[in-house]
């Protein structure tokens, strides 16, 4: 992989029961010292006999609130030992919605696939979340039948600071 412009990680989780209730299932804050492209954001019913009909909204937003999810560590895609650790703070699995009113921004709206149970955002150019400006990814089912888990993967690079910040 290129290091010329930074370095890639994945954040992964896997979620074993859901309520009917929105939830932030994945949210990336990057830190003072590093600007972030995002590049992939993969989601997967575990079962596939009983799929669940689910809204997927993708935003990025202020610095104002937070996700009060577990921690998650990013890992590096370079897979050597020592390779540099993510300055990001990712965090999953939260039932407690970050707010939309303050400065956010939709980038993306979707459904899961009805077939297969999957949702995937590849965007091409990827969108840059500037220092301290956070991601978030919310899960909304569209039914109140019983919810399966969901496994969820973010790919972002840390892409460093404008030279005159």
């Amino acid at each position: 992989m290129s290091h010329d412009k930074g370095r890639f990680y994945t954040a992964s989780l896997s979620i074993s029961a859901l309520t009917t209730a929105a939830t932030e299932i994945m949210s990336l804050l990057p830190s003072s010292l590093s600007r972030v492209e995002l590049h992939k954001l993969e989601l997967g019913q575990t079962s596939t006999s009983t799929l669940t009909p689910a809204r997927v909204e993708l935003f990025r937003g202020s610095t104002a609130g937070g996700s009060t999810g577990s921690a998650i560590t990013p890992v590096n895609r370079d897979g050597w030992s020592n390779a540099p650790a993510s300055t990001s703070v990712v965090t999953g699995n939260s039932t407690t919605p970050n707010s939309t009113a303050s400065g956010s921004v939709h980038l993306h709206i979707g459904t899961f696939d009805v077939d297969s149970g999957q949702f995937c955002w590849e965007p091409c150019p990827p969108p840059v979340l500037d220092i301290s400006q956070r991601f978030w990814a919310r899960f909304t089912p569209l039914t109140t039948a019983a919810l399966t888990g969901l496994t969820a993967v973010l790919t972002f690079r840390e892409v460093g600071k404008i030279p005159s910040a």
